[in-house]
Order: C-alpha cells, then sequence, then structure tokens
C-alpha cells in the first residue's frame, strides 16, 4: 500500500491566516509520499524545486480527495518557489495559499485558476493568461505581469507593490481595497475594471485605459495618470492629492468629493465631468477643457485655471479664492453664490456668465469680455475691471466699491441699487444708458434706481475731472426722472367706484406727475436738461429764419435780416414797422423769444461749469 501526502488545506498551510467566521473550502493530498519524507514532493519543503515543478506538471497527478468543487487539480498550500512553470497547462486548478515566490509562469494559462492567498513575489507570470483567475488576498509584490490577461479576474485585497502590469489586460478586473503601491500599471487595460478603495499611491498608470472604472475612494496620491482614459469612470470620494493627470481623459467622470489638491491636470479633458464638492486647491489645470463640467460648492482656491475652458460649467458656491483664470472661457457659466475673493480673470471671456451674489472682493477682471454678463447682488468691492469690455452687463445690487473701471465698457446693463463709492474711472469708461434696465423698467420706483445709478456716475466722472461724462451722466438722470414722473401718474385714480356709483376722489389721482414729466421733456428737447448749448443754439436759428422770411413777406421792412436780429436779441427797430399785422405778431413773439433763448443761453453755459 502507498503512503498518501495528506496534506490538509488549510489547517496545515501557515502563509495562510484565516480568521475563525470565515469558511474555507477544505483540501486533502492523496498523492505519494517522495522517498523518504513523510510528504509529496508539492507539499515537503524540503524537495528541490525542479522537483515540485515536475510534480505540478501533467501526468505526474496523483489521484487527490475532498472538496474540489470545480477545480480541475488541487496544488492547495504547494511549495513552488523558485519553480519553472513556462507555458504550464494550470487552468482551473486550485493553488490557494501556494508558494510560488520567484516562480516562472510566463504565458502560463491559469484560466479560472485560485491563487487565492498564494505568495507570488517576484514571480514572473508575464503574458500569462489569467482570466477569471482568483488572487484574493494574494501577494504579488514585485511581480512582473507584463502583458498577462486579467480579464474578470479577482484581485480583492491583493499585495501588488511595485508589480510590473504594463500592458496587462485587467477589463472588469476586480481589484477592490488591493495595495498596489509604486505598481507600474502603464498602457494597462482597466475598462471597467473595480479599483475601489485600492491604495495606489505612487502608481503609475501613463495612457492607461479605464474607461468606465470604479475608483471610488481609491488612494492615488502622487500617482500618474499622464494621457489615462478614464471616461465615464467613477472617481468619487477618492484621493489625488499631487496626482499627475496631464492630458489625461477625464469626460463625464464623476470626481464628487475627490480630493485632488495639488493636482496637475493641465491640458486634461473634463468636459461634462461631475466634481461637485471636490477638492482641488492650489491644483494646476492650465489649458484644460472643463465645459459644461459641475462645480458645484467644489474649493478651487488658489488653483491655476489659465486659459481653461469652462464655457456651461456650473460653479455655483464654489471657492475660488486667489485662483488664476487669466484667458478664461466663460461663456454661459454660472457662478451664482461663488467666493471668488482676489480671483485673476484677467482677458478672460464671460459672455453670458452668472455671478449673481458672488464674492468677487479684490478680483481683477482686466481686459475681460462678456457680454450679457450676470454680476447681480455680487461683491466686486476692490476689483480691478480695467479695460473690461461688459457691455449689458446685469450689476444690479452689485458692489463696486473702490472698484477700478478705468477703461471699462459697462454701457447698456443694468446698474440699479449697485454700490458705485470710490470707483475709479477714466476717460475710457464708458457707462452710457442702461438699456437693459431701462427695458425691464415698469414702475416709477425702478425709474428711481436708474436715476440714483446715473446720479452715482455722474458724481464719480465728476471727481475724476471729465466734465463731458459727467454731463452725459446729469443728462440721463434727468429723463429718468422724467420717465419716473410719468410713471408715477395717474388719471384713474381721480374716478373710485363706492357703492356700485363712480365718485370723484382728488387725493387719490395725480396729474401733476404728468406736468413734470412734460416738463422735463420740454427741458430735454430745448436745453439738454441744462447742459446742452447746441440743441438751444438749434432752437435760437430756427426762430430766427422763420422770422426773417416772414420779414421779407412784408413791404414795410426794407431790410428783413437786420430787422430779425436787433428784433431777436433786443426789440423792433423804430425806423420800420410791419403792415401786416401778422409780421407783427411774429415780431413780438421773435422778441420775447430771443430774450428768453439768449437767458437760457446763459443758464446753460453757467450750469455746464457744475461738472
Amino acid at each position: 500500500m502507498v503512503d498518501r501526502c495528506r496534506y490538509e488545506w488549510p489547517a496545515e498551510c501557515l502563509r495562510v491566516e484565516r480568521r475563525a467566521e470565515e469558511t474555507a473550502q477544505a483540501a486533502c493530498c492523496a498523492r505519494p509520499v517522495a522517498d523518504g519524507a513523510d510528504r509529496c514532493s508539492l507539499h515537503a519543503p524540503e524537495i528541490a524545486a525542479e522537483d515540485s515543478a515536475i510534480a505540478a506538471a501533467p501526468g505526474d497527478r496523483g489521484p487527490s480527495r475532498g472538496r474540489r468543487g470545480p477545480f480541475t487539480e488541487l496544488f492547495d498550500g504547494a511549495t513552488l518557489a523558485g519553480c519553472t512553470l513556462r507555458g504550464a497547462a494550470l487552468a482551473g486548478v486550485a493553488l490557494r495559499g501556494a508558494d510560488l515566490r520567484g516562480a516562472t509562469l510566463t504565458e502560463a494559462d491559469l484560466r479560472g485558476a485560485s491563487l487565492r492567498e498564494s505568495d507570488l513575489r517576484e514571480a514572473n507570470l508575464a503574458g500569462a493568461d489569467l482570466t477569471d483567475a482568483t488572487l484574493r488576498d494574494a501577494d504579488l509584490r514585485g511581480a512582473n505581469l507584463e502583458g498577462a490577461d486579467l480579464t474578470d479576474a479577482n484581485l480583492r485585497a491583493t499585495d501588488a507593490r511595485d508589480a510590473n502590469l504594463r500592458r496587462a489586460t485587467m477589463v472588469e478586473v476586480k481589484l477592490y481595497r488591493a495595495d498596489m503601491h509604486k505598481a507600474y500599471l502603464g498602457r494597462a487595460d482597466l475598462t471597467d475594471a473595480n479599483v475601489e478603495s485600492a491604495d495606489l499611491t505612487k502608481a503609475y498608470l501613463g495612457r492607461a485605459e479605464l474607461t468606465g472604472a470604479v475608483l471610488g475612494r481609491a488612494t492615488l496620491t502622487r500617482a500618474s495618470l499622464q494621457g489615462a482614459d478614464l471616461t465615464d469612470a467613477s472617481i468619487g470620494r477618492a484621493t489625488l492629492r499631487r496626482t499627475t493627470l496631464y492630458k489625461a481623459v477625464l469626460t463625464d467622470a464623476y470626481l464628487g468629493r475627490t480630493d485632488l489638491r495639488g493636482a496637475n491636470c493641465n491640458s486634461a479633458e473634463l468636459d461634462g465631468a461631475n466634481l461637485a464638492q471636490v477638492d482641488l486647491g492650489g491644483a494646476n489645470l492650465r489649458d484644460a477643457n472643463c465645459a459644461g463640467v459641475n462645480l458645484g460648492r467644489a474649493e478651487v482656491s488658489g488653483a491655476n485655471l489659465r486659459n481653461v475652458d469652462l464655457t456651461g460649467a456650473n460653479l455655483r458656491e464654489a471657492t475660488l479664492s486667489d485662483s488664476v483664470l487669466d484667458r478664461a472661457s466663460l461663456g454661459g457659466a454660472i457662478c451664482r453664490d461663488a467666493k471668488l475673493e482676489g480671483v485673476q480673470l484677467d482677458g478672460a471671456t464671460l459672455h453670458g456668465a452668472t455671478f449673481r451674489n458672488a464674492d468677487m472682493a479684490d478680483a481683477s477682471l482686466e481686459a475681460t469680455h462678456g457680454a450679457r454678463l450676470t454680476l447681480r447682488e455680487a461683491d466686486l468691492s476692490g476689483a480691478t475691471l480695467a479695460e473690461a469690455d461688459l457691455p449689458a452687463v446685469d450689476c444690479w445690487g452689485t458692489d463696486l466699491t473702490d472698484a477700478d473701471c478705468r477703461g471699462a465698457r459697462l454701457g447698456g446693463g443694468d446698474l440699479r441699487d449697485s454700490v458705485l463709492t470710490d470707483i475709479t474711472v477714466s476717460q475710457g469708461t464708458r457707462c452710457g444708458e442702461q438699456t437693459s434696465a431701462e427695458a425691464a423698467a415698469d414702475d416709477a420706483g425702478a425709474w428711481d434706481a436708474i436715476a440714483r445709478a446715473y446720479n452715482d456716475l455722474k458724481g464719480a466722472y465728476s471727481e475724476a475731472g471729465l466734465v463731458g461724462k459727467a454731463r452725459r451722466q446729469h443728462v440721463l438722470e434727468r429723463r429718468a426722472r422724467g420717465y419716473e414722473a410719468r410713471a408715477n401718474g395717474s388719471v384713474t385714480g381721480y374716478v373710485q367706484l363706492r357703492d356700485g356709483r363712480p365718485s370723484v376722489t382728488p387725493g387719490q389721482g395725480n396729474l401733476a406727475a404728468y406736468g413734470a414729466y412734460l416738463g422735463s421733456w420740454a427741458s430735454r428737447v430745448t436745453t439738454g436738461f441744462g447742459v446742452r448749448p447746441f440743441r438751444l443754439t438749434v432752437w435760437m436759428l430756427v426762430l430766427f429764419a422763420v422770422a426773417a422770411v416772414a420779414y421779407e413777406l412784408d413791404p414795410g421792412i426794407t431790410e428783413p435780416i437786420y430787422y430779425s436780429v436787433v428784433t431777436f436779441t433786443t426789440a423792433p427797430p423804430v425806423d420800420s414797422e410791419p403792415t401786416i399785422p401778422l409780421v407783427d405778431a411774429i415780431a413780438l413773439i421773435e422778441t420775447f423769444g430771443g430774450t428768453l433763448l439768449i437767458v437760457l443761453l446763459g443758464y446753460i453755459l453757467g450750469n455746464r461749469e457744475r461738472f
């Protein structure tokens, strides 16, 4: 009778640390014992590696007993350290807890094999086929798996520190909680892989394929993902501090609550990605494509976003304090309630962007461009808007205290209820009509707010010695006051219905407001609200010309031009008298009108010096 090995796994495998509550698929070796030993060649540690390799080869497998389950052969707990099993056919075998340190398994067929808790340190598995294999809790430190096929393999909690997985195929592989510190995965295919909670600190994944992969809560501190494809990947709550993502593709990826502090995302593709509540403090996103990205409540303080494309991005309640966004494109971006203190937006494009209620104190928007930009209720105190081109900007309720608006273009917008205290303006500052605000004004309160804004701008221009621009704001203010008066007017208020009967209530109407509006209109068309002599001069010439033509028709006036000049400036000459009653009336009108217009001209010339 031949003595059998009777090696029991996992009971006799010292390499396996099993928890008491964990069930195991037990096995008992029934191979013949080696000469002079009490174990077979696979389980006797004193047997040479070559003999173990021969024992593992096909044809030397003795019958085994135990609960084999799906396995074709049971090599559990085998000692194969340093063995050469190049190209071995080991598909479906059980090598649980086996000692394969330094073993050569290049091009080996290990499909469906179980190497759970096996020791594969420094083993060479280059080109091996590990499709659907189980390497859970295995030790792969320093192992070489270059070009290996690990499709759908289970490497949960595997220790793969310093392992080489270059160009490995790891589609749908399970790396949950695996330790891959400093592992090399350059150009590896990890499509739809599960890398959740894995440790990839300082790992190299340059140009790796991670499309649809799950890296939630994974640690990738100082890892390199340069040029990696992470399209549709899920990286929520992961740690990517100081990680290199240069030219990485993260289109439509999910990075919610991810720690990306100090990460290098230069030229990365992040369009459509979800970075809600992510921490990008001090990160580098220069030249990155972040169109349509979601950065809601994200922390982006001190980040470099020069020339970044944030078109249509959501930065609501995000913190970008002291960040640099020079020449960035934020067209249509939503920055509502964002914190942008000290941010640099010099030369940025802000067309249609919304910064409503944003804190932009001490921000720099020098030479920015942004048609129909919304800065409503934003805090821009101390901000720099020099040379900014912001036509039709919405600054309703915006705080522009101490803002530098030299050379800025802010016309056509809405400055209602904005704070314009101590703003700095220059000859190049253009703040003309608030076209947007006037188009939306539908009551007296709105026109009052518009007039106040014009008055504040008039004061700013006056203090800067820009008299012409101050006069322009004065005209716009008086015009707005006229429209305010018209909005206050009421005729129907005089007639009230009481008990179904109409009654006149003078206290409810406001015809005087219409009178104020007509007076404002008359002042505008004649004197330009007391600051435009050209309009008055036109009226003077019209009156003089009409009177001169009338005098030409009267035979009693021999010199009509002379007569009109004297009549206009003083009184009709006594040496000539009109013979036609109508001409005589025209002379009286010219005398009165000329005197009035000359007085008004003096008023205008004196009033202009107030600004």
